[in-house]
């Protein structure tokens, strides 16, 4: 379940970290 989570939070905000 946690890892479901991750995978769904991670890559948004990885892509607004990088976009920022």
């Amino acid at each position: 379940m946690t890892a479901q989570i991750k995978k769904f939070i991670v890559p948004p905000m990885v892509k607004l970290m990088f976009d920022s």
